[in-house]
């Protein structure tokens, strides 16, 4: 986040909502382009509304009659390589990149990314609990992952338990039966990953555990705000990995293995149904 730049055509002021900019403004302070930003990332910046691709880069420009007036085409690390683009917004535009036109740099709310290196110029604002390059962009994972924030890839690097540098605290138990019904809410806008979460969050048990996780997968699933790929990561096994160790505190104790009465409770485990041809 920054508060100015100044430029060959002046100094320009930036508001923010949050982590989010909301305004641009001129050195008098007066409001020169507005940015709205909605549940599923960016959508208008100053007049010019946005289409993304599945990566989240701009891929064309529309005018306030929804007319296309540019089509871009960017490279995985970045760079423009079709179409001009007169916006600060193009690379992974919907989560929030801003461009720097005079300089070609992005900047990641916290770091400035350099789409020609591949990497930040600077270093990682959470040090080595991020890992022990502290200038790398997303563990190289440019195509699936992302990183408004300019701290933390929004996918964990390999599919195993994320380490996140601040774990979202987990509520008690509880809640199990709204859980699932949201999932159904969501299936009846048309997401088919909440269609098929919502079998799996039903046959999951009845035991604080279970509730814990139910309410954990949940919260994972809402941040990803629409996003079909992130909602993919909480289907599969390692998110549900992630919050069982995260609601340990629920489980049953001891554990025996194979001894009736002594074991933990079912929990979820929504996997891939088979695809036939």
């Amino acid at each position: 986040m920054r508060a100015w730049k100044q430029t060959a055509s002046g100094r320009r002021y930036f508001l923010y909502d949050g982590e989010e900019l909301a305004c641009e403004l001129d050195a008098v302070g007066n409001p020169v382009e507005a940015v709205l930003f909605g549940a599923n990332g960016l959508l208008v910046y100053g007049g010019v509304g946005y289409q993304f691709d599945p990566q989240g880069n701009a891929t064309h420009l529309l005018n306030a009659n929804g007319v296309a007036g540019a089509h871009l085409a960017y490279d995985a690390w970045g760079q423009l390589v079709s179409g001009s683009n007169p916006t600060p917004y193009g690379y992974k535009a919907q989560w929030g990149y801003h461009t720097d036109t005079e300089t070609g740099l992005l900047l990641l709310t916290y770091g400035y990314l350099d789409p020609v290196m591949g990497r930040f110029l600077t270093r990682d604002p959470i040090g080595m609990e991020g890992g022990v390059n502290l200038y790398a962009y997303v563990g190289n994972g440019v195509v699936i992952r992302r990183d408004p924030s300019g701290k933390i890839p929004f996918y964990p690097p390999i599919p195993i338990l994320p380490i996140e540098p601040h774990p979202v605290p987990i509520l008690p138990p509880g809640d199990a039966p709204s859980a699932c019904s949201e999932y159904d809410r969501l299936c009846k806008q048309g997401g088919w990953i909440a269609c098929a979460m919502r079998e799996p969050c039903r046959m999951a048990g009845d035991s604080p555990w279970s509730d814990c996780v139910r309410r954990c997968l949940l919260n994972r699933f809402r941040a990803c705000r629409g996003d079909w790929v992130c909602e993919l990561t909480v289907y599969l096994i390692w998110v549900h990995a992630d919050c069982w160790v995260r609601c340990l505190d629920y489980a049953p104790r001891p554990c025996i293995p194979g001894v009736p009465g002594r074991e933990r409770p079912p929990v979820i485990v929504a996997l891939p149904p088979a695809v036939t041809r």
